[in-house]
Order: C-alpha cells, then sequence, then structure tokens
C-alpha cells in the first residue's frame, strides 16, 4: 500500500524559511552595545526610558527591538521609523526595519532598508549578507552569490555565509556543492543547526546513513527543537529501522508534546511495519485529538478498522476523512471496499 504524507522535505523552499526574520540583526549579539541592561528590559521600562528622554534614538530601536522579537511587527516598525527620523545615519536601524518589513512579506520595501544600510557603511557584513537573503527569497541566485561572496572576501570564515550558498544551491538542486558549502559551515561553526538539518535532509532524500549522524549533531547543538528528532525518525522509518523510528518520535514528543505528525507515523510503522493494529489505533486516536481535522490520521484509523475486520468503524473514518478533505483518494477507495452508510 502506498504510504501517504509522512513528511515535508526540510528547508529547501527559501519561502518557508522566514529568511531575513529569522536571523535578525534586531537579536542581541555579544560584545555590541545594549542600549537597556537586563533590569531595564521590560516593555514598561523602555516606555520609561522613552518618556524621560523622547529625543533619544536608541531607545526607540531598543523598543523596536523588544517588540520585533515579541513578534509584534506593527509596533517595532513605528519605533523603528522613529529613530531613524531622529538619526538617518545608522545602519543598524535600516538593518532592523528590512527584518520587520520582510515579516510582513514587503520584499521591495527591505531592498530599500537594506540599500540605505549599504549606503551608509558599503561593507557592512550584515548589511550584505541579508541583502543575499533577500535575493534567495526572490529566487534571484545570481545576485545572492553576488553579495554573500562580497562578504566572504571580507570575512571568509563566516559561517551563516557558506550556510546561504549551501541552501541556494540545494534549491537549484546542485546537492554535491550544497554539501560542500554546508560541510565548510558546520566545520567554522560547529553549533550551527539549520546546516545540519540542511545536510541531514540532502542525505535522507539519497538513503545515506551520513543523514543521521547530520541529525544527531543538530539534537545535540539544539535538544528542544522537535524538528530535528522528526528528521532523524523519518529516516530510520524510510529505511526499515521501525524500532529507531518509534522510539525517536517518542523522544520527539518529549519536547513537542502534541506534534500530531510524530503521533500519526507512530501509528503508521505499527500498523504497517509491525501489523500492530490496536496499537496504530492507539497512536491515531492521539493525532486526531491534536488535530481532529488531520484526515491522513483519520483515514489511517479507518483503514486499521478495516483490517481488523470493524466495517462499521472503518466507514465511519473514511466519511470523516472525506468531510475535512473531500478530495482525499485513499478514503474515497476505502469508503468503496467497506459500502457507504444506509443512512
Amino acid at each position: 500500500m502506498k504510504k501517504g504524507l509522512l513528511y515535508t522535505t526540510l528547508f529547501l523552499a527559501a519561502g518557508a524559511f522566514m529568511l531575513l526574520a529569522a536571523s535578525s540583526c534586531g537579536n542581541k549579539k555579544s560584545g555590541e552595545l545594549n542600549p537597556m541592561n537586563d533590569t531595564l528590559s521590560t516593555l514598561r521600562n523602555l516606555d520609561l526610558l522613552i518618556g524621560e528622554d523622547p529625543d533619544n534614538p536608541e531607545n526607540y530601536f531598543a523598543r523596536a527591538q523588544y517588540h520585533f522579537d515579541a513578534e509584534n511587527p506593527a509596533s517595532a516598525i513605528v519605533d523603528c521609523q522613529k529613530a531613524i527620523r531622529l538619526d538617518s545615519t545608522k545602519a543598524k536601524y535600516y538593518l532592523l526595519l528590512g527584518d520587520l518589513n520582510m515579516m510582513v512579506r514587503k520584499p521591495d520595501e527591505t531592498k530599500a532598508c537594506l540599500q540605505k544600510a549599504l549606503d551608509l557603511e558599503p561593507e557592512n557584513i550584515e548589511a550584505l549578507l541579508k541583502f543575499g537573503e533577500l535575493q534567495l527569497y526572490l529566487k534571484d541566485y545570481e545576485q545572492m552569490f553576488a553579495y554573500v561572496n562580497r562578504a566572504l572576501k571580507k570575512e571568509p570564515y563566516n559561517s551563516k555565509g557558506y550556510f546561504l550558498k549551501g541552501l541556494a544551491y540545494a534549491e537549484m538542486r546542485d546537492t554535491n556543492t550544497a554539501i560542500t558549502s554546508l560541510q565548510t559551515c558546520v566545520e567554522i561553526d560547529p553549533e550551527y543547526f539549520n546546516a545540519y538539518m540542511l545536510l541531514g535532509t540532502i542525505f535522507s532524500n539519497r538513503n545515506n546513513p551520513l543523514a543521521a549522524t547530520y541529525f544527531q549533531n543538530a539534537i545535540q547543538t539544539n535538544p528542544g527543537k522537535g524538528e530535528a528528532y522528526y528528521g532523524l525518525a523519518y529516516y530510520y522509518q524510510m529505511n526499515r529501522q521501525p524500532e529507531a523510528a518509534i522510539s525517536t518520535y517518542r523522544n520527539m514528543l518529549k519536547v513537542s508534546s502534541r506534534n500530531p505528525a510524530a503521533m500519526h507515523n507512530i501509528g503508521y510503522i505499527y500498523l504497517f511495519d509491525l501489523n500492530m493494529k490496536d496499537s496504530a489505533i492507539f497512536w491515531f486516536n492521539d493525532a486526531i485529538r491534536a488535530d481532529v481535522r488531520y484526515a491522513d490520521a483519520i483515514y489511517h484509523r479507518g483503514y486499521a478498522y478495516e483490517l481488523k475486520g470493524d466495517k462499521t468503524a472503518a466507514r465511519m473514518d473514511y466519511e470523516a476523512a472525506l468531510r475535512v478533505n473531500e478530495d482525499h483518494e485513499m478514503a474515497r477507495l476505502g469508503l468503496a471496499r467497506v459500502g457507504r452508510s444506509k443512512n
């Protein structure tokens, strides 16, 4: 039986990656002057700072960073624009405003902000890399490589530059060159989570055992990220290691306790690999409780009931799956097998 939707390939589409926003210049860096100390990090204290010194652009920039981190782009944009009106000579203000415009999906405004930052500081590495990210988002690979290579010429050991090149090559389906760039990235920065994830995905798509190593490295780098466990578990699942896959999905649920895809996939393994129908139904139930519109989980629970000989329960699930997704072909075929309800 053909397998259902189990896994969405990670990181191979720049649009799904929140490029600029995910690696914001607005995030504080070690060694960088922080306009507010730890005791003044709340919104209320930032408001007080602005009230006491309303002409200080750094206060508005600090509050814009606060709103950015809180994923409140509208308020952050207002504060960032105020900082620029007070002082239009700071590249970092335009970089943050560029991130915010990207967050609200305004690439033209993002480009204008990044260009202004480069006008102020033509060799600003962060601005060059963000311009490269923007071009990657727009899928203008030639321009993307031009900006990133300019940054790498100035800073040859910049891990982010190599990651961006790896991501671009992956999108261009030049996976061998992508691997080279990504391996350089993790050699420079052994804690680069996203590079390990993309390497794991590439090797997983090749059914290469190195996939497990890279996903394990990602887990060690950031054990709180569920997607690394998912990538590793899926690799095991697709390479006939059902026990290892179930164990890894369970570990994923320790950090992402209500993830319906992990629950569904455990059920799928119990059903199709281990022929344990009751255990499969248990996990499909959990997946459906986590997401009542999970059509694949509803269908597969119905199929488990069908295999157990319970056509009534199977019919109910096939009908429910079709109510959620009227184009679910497997549910339609299942319903044809068990027959429609007479009611």
